[in-house]
């Protein structure tokens, strides 16, 4: 083989190479990127999902303990703490996604729940807590088939 055709021949070899490297580094690449936000929508879906039962929770406990100005504030304050976090799933679900949707609704709920308490209207009260819960299993099932879960 004359020399000229080896250095092409080797030449050729490397440039294949890195190319293929290359390719293989960029969708690897991808691939971490679109696992890491799966992740942290797992994480920010339970965590969401987790509070909001707590609340929903407190809520229940201050409704059964009216006497109780300690159990009343927690409820607040824990109710209070979602709002927030709805941000989050929006920003790593999207705006106007189901996710997202469900998730407010969910709040909603507990927030108008938080505001009878005071009231003296248990019908109210529950209507609004069981549409809480109806609104996070809806959280949880859209958030469920968001990840691929």
């Amino acid at each position: 083989m004359v020399s000229w055709q080896t250095v092409v021949l080797s030449l050729g070899a490397a440039m294949l190479t890195a190319g293929v490297a290359l390719a293989i580094g960029i969708l690897n690449n991808r691939t971490q990127r679109g696992l890491h936000l799966r992740t942290k929508q797992i994480d920010a879906a339970s965590d969401f999902s987790s509070r909001l039962k707590g609340a929903g929770e407190a809520l229940r406990h201050a409704r059964t303990h009216p006497q109780s100005e300690r159990a009343r504030q927690d409820a607040q304050h824990l109710v209070g703490e979602l709002s927030p976090l709805v941000g989050t799933i929006s920003l790593l679900f999207g705006m106007h996604t189901t996710v997202e949707q469900e998730a407010s609704a969910a709040v909603h709920g507990l927030e108008r729940a938080r505001d009878l308490l005071a009231e003296e209207d248990p019908a109210g009260w529950q209507a609004a807590m069981d549409e809480s819960v109806r609104r996070r299993a809806k959280f949880e099932e859209a958030a469920r088939k968001a990840v691929g879960a």
